[in-house]
């Protein structure tokens, strides 16, 4: 079986996009490096948030003291459109990282 996606982009406009789509056809390959670039594409994109930092679990818990995988996921890429991180790299994150 094999997955096909095309996608139609400008590329004066859209070369974050072009990135993102390049990095998600890429055999994912977990090590530290990899990993620290996760964290500083989700950390780039939080940073943007105007809001305190003590309060940004809150969007992703609700409020709650804990939050699951599956709701970090859906509000990382549905809620807050993360473009640049697909749900093939938090699902390798989330199963890969020792301490989640």
């Amino acid at each position: 079986m094999m997955e096909i996606k095309v996608s139609v982009v400008d590329l004066d406009q859209d070369a974050p996009k072009i990135e993102s789509i390049s990095r998600m056809t890429q055999q994912l390959t977990y090590n530290a490096a990899w990993e620290r670039d996760l964290i500083m594409r989700i950390s780039k994109h939080l940073a943007t948030i105007a809001a305190e930092t003590s309060l940004i679990f809150g969007i992703f818990s609700r409020g709650q003291r804990s939050v699951t995988k599956e709701d970090f996921k859906y509000c990382a890429l549905t809620r807050l459109r993360m473009t640049d991180v697909s749900e093939k790299e938090m699902d390798f994150f989330f199963n890969g990282n020792d301490y989640l």
